[in-house]
């Protein structure tokens, strides 16, 4: 695998037709690029770092097995983001203890409609 250089101006589309067809340059590319920015959203839900990093390494294997039939969506950091947020409440259902929530003092939800108190 070559060290990154094959597609660093392109956009993420472009990157991601290229993984629809097999192109393991545009995975590394993606893989590269978006590790850190999910594995810093994730860390907003879960102070357990080890389950980010199995939960972002997990995923990231599923797209590549999965990427033939993937669609090319219109934003592919959105996909990202809701895609491994979606898998990491997954595994926090299933992580025992302390790992399943990281405590906020956020009172209001990012829509700002107020959130109950539990």
């Amino acid at each position: 695998m070559n060290t990154g250089t094959v597609y660093p101006q392109h956009d993420d589309r472009f990157l991601w037709d290229r993984l629809r067809e097999g192109d393991r340059e545009a995975f590394g590319e993606i893989y590269r690029r978006y590790f850190p920015p999910l594995f810093r959203y994730c860390s907003r839900f879960t102070q357990d770092a080890g389950l980010v990093k199995d939960t972002l390494q997990d995923f990231f294997t599923d797209l590549y097995l999965r990427r033939q039939t993937l669609q090319t969506p219109e934003k592919p950091k959105s996909y990202l983001l809701v895609s491994v947020r979606r898998k990491l409440v997954r595994a926090l259902g299933k992580a025992p203890g302390p790992a399943r929530c990281r405590k906020t003092k956020r009172t209001t939800s990012p829509w700002n409609s107020p959130l109950k108190a539990t």
